[in-house]
């Protein structure tokens, strides 16, 4: 269930964008026809709904297709990537404090908090449709006693009825409240007959099981809202075509004796019962349009709808870091995902040093205090490039190392230099199947200088966008330090780089583990 509610969530956050720009819209298309938003809301029911839209290199849509990644469950650093910035930075920060997971727990926050939430989500559809259809079902066997109305096909009238209704979904009728004049009749019916004409009852009935799904969106029942307005005011700016002012100003009448009261089906359309004041307001000022207007709205209706069923390709970084793991054992820290999907391995050579190499310069990056522990790792980098060893139990192992003043000229240029500017090489990981090598400068990573290194294949990508990768996995990691105070430090008693050895302490015990000398 927390899958589909992740689902859920993503179809949700891009039916809100789509509904946030036919807002706009509608603004603009106010003085026209209301079609033309009627339609625009319905392809917002279609990105509420749909899994599925057009990817384009271009930004016709400004939300991405998937924000929510399904297993963010897992991620030490939940994170959403709507592709709005500002949306991002603020509700990533929030998760982050709030939901941050932990290696050392077997369930993840953000796991508990979605599953509670996918429970709440679907006990609250069940609800809302629910009560929905136990009204239809009570109207739809009152109104069966419903007394056909003479010299009209498809119209009876019933006292189940408060207001005029179109009811049924494959069979639809119109059913009339009794003590409605004829005058009235003829307004009504014109009305109710283009609502079944057009389909209308169809849409509603769709848009309304869509908002049920998306009941915790209060933009879904907005949209909702507007998108009933504009079909009935479309469909009065229809049935009024061809009338003069009088017959219009009667109409209006027939309206307003219908407001207020309510047929309590969300369902189907239903005259007069809802914004009967601004129905009234549109009858009373219809008028015809311009072909040059007419045009310019259509241009603009079909313009916002190719937006709106078009996705932005991914170009970010689709997944930080992840928890896996559960109750039953221990949990492991692990990159799920690359970045974009079209980063190239590229070649490197393993990190080289002659007998007489000094051990100076050098870099501790990671020592995990759980050393020797499969798995976990200790990081270093030097002159002669980064070195990665992996317990295996009893020892430390070389798993892999890079001779990166052969893959980045940055890196040979930092120990060339004599004064302490300039950017800094930074190595990330904690344990598990990658780590990030890369160059910051102050404070800010230099996107073209920033790798990845897998472990398990011992490949080396360069990353394209690995900035928010790298910030959410130095979350995992002490950063670069000289030392990790009361952990661990590098140490060689010859001064020989051959010698070094990593040595661990907890603050009683004291351990070492040779390096490259067996």
């Amino acid at each position: 269930m927390t899958e589909m509610f992740v689902s859920i969530l993503n179809l949700t956050i891009a039916g809100s964008g789509a509904a946030v720009i036919v807002l706009f819209l509608r603004l603009i298309l106010k003085r026209f026809s209301r079609i033309y938003s009627y339609i625009l809301w319905i392809l917002v029911f279609f990105r509420f709904i749909s899994p599925f839209s057009v990817e384009t290199a271009l930004r016709l849509f400004p939300v991405n297709r998937i924000s929510v990644e399904p297993d963010i469950v897992y991620e030490m650093f939940p994170a959403v990537n709507t592709g709005i910035g500002a949306v991002d930075r603020t509700v990533n920060s929030v998760l982050v404090t709030a939901l941050a997971g932990s290696p050392e727990t077997s369930l993840n926050p953000m796991q508990a908090v979605l599953g509670v939430c996918a429970f709440l989500w679907a006990a609250g559809a069940v609800i809302i449709g629910g009560v929905q259809l136990l009204r239809l079902i009570r109207f739809s066997a009152g109104i069966r006693t419903g007394v056909p109305l003479d010299g009209e096909t498809g119209v009876k009238l019933s006292e189940w009825a408060e207001v005029p209704v179109v009811a049924g979904l494959f069979r639809p009728s119109v059913v009339l409240p009794y003590g409605i004049s004829q005058q009235d009749q003829r307004y009504i019916l014109a009305h109710e007959r283009i609502h079944i004409v057009r389909r209308d009852y169809l849409v509603k009935a769709v848009c309304f099981l869509i908002a049920v799904v998306h009941w915790f969106n209060p933009l879904v029942w907005l949209s909702y809202g507007k998108l009933c307005l504009d079909m009935e005011i479309s469909c009065d700016e229809r049935a009024v075509r061809g009338m003069e002012l009088a017959e219009r100003k009667e109409y209006s009448m027939a309206l307003l004796r219908f407001a207020g009261r309510r047929s309590g089906l969300w369902i189907s359309p239903a005259f007069g019962e809802s914004h009967t004041r601004q129905r009234v307001k549109q009858v009373l000022s219809v008028r015809h349009g311009s072909v040059r207007a007419t045009a310019a709205a259509v241009c603009c209706t079909v313009l916002a709808g190719c937006g709106l069923v078009t996705s932005p390709e991914p170009d970010g970084v689709s997944r930080a870091a992840s928890i896996i793991g559960g109750a039953d054992g221990p949990t492991s820290i692990f990159l799920a995902g690359k970045t974009d999907g079209k980063e190239i391995p590229i070649a490197y050579g393993e990190a080289a040093w002659n007998e007489g190499s000094a051990a100076e310069n050098l870099w501790l990056d990671q020592a995990n205090p759980n050393l020797p522990e499969k798995g976990c790792l200790a990081v270093f980098h030097g002159p002669q490039g980064v070195f990665v060893f992996r317990g295996t139990g009893e020892d430390l192992e070389l798993a892999a190392s890079v001779d990166m003043a052969g893959v980045d000229s940055l890196y040979g240029e930092m120990y060339s230099r004599t004064g302490g500017d300039g950017p800094v090489f930074e190595v990330l990981g904690n344990g598990g199947n990658g780590m990030i090598l890369g160059f910051s400068e102050n404070g800010e990573w230099m996107e073209d200088h920033m790798y990845l290194l897998y472990l398990d294949t011992e490949e080396l990508c360069r990353l394209n966008n690995g900035a928010e990768l790298a910030d959410a996995w130095k979350g995992l990691t002490a950063g670069p330090s000289g030392q990790a105070p009361g952990k661990g430090r590098l140490m060689s008693e010859t001064g020989l780089f051959q010698d070094l050895f990593l040595e661990m302490s907890d603050g009683e015990n004291t351990v070492r583990y040779a390096l490259f000398s067996r």
